[in-house]
């Protein structure tokens, strides 16, 4: 997993820069790079729900990892 291999906050932090190139990407787009840029931010956005959610489980404890998880 990507997570073990980089480390939870490192892939957050990268997710992150992913969707604010797409987002200023997406403002200066054309109709023919719009598919390709919303597949990035696909991938950015994946990259962010997954990686938060291994955070999530490292950070918290088992007693009250249901309700951050619900939380978030």
């Amino acid at each position: 997993m990507l997570t073990t291999r980089f480390g939870t906050r490192r892939l957050i932090i990268v997710s992150m820069l992913i969707g604010t190139v797409v987002m200023l990407g997406l403002a200066q787009t054309n109709r023919y790079a719009l598919p390709l840029l919303l597949l990035v931010e696909g991938v950015g956005y994946g990259m962010m729900l997954t990686s938060g959610h291994a955070y999530l489980s490292e950070q918290t404890e088992a007693a009250t990892r249901g309700v951050a998880t619900g939380v978030y």
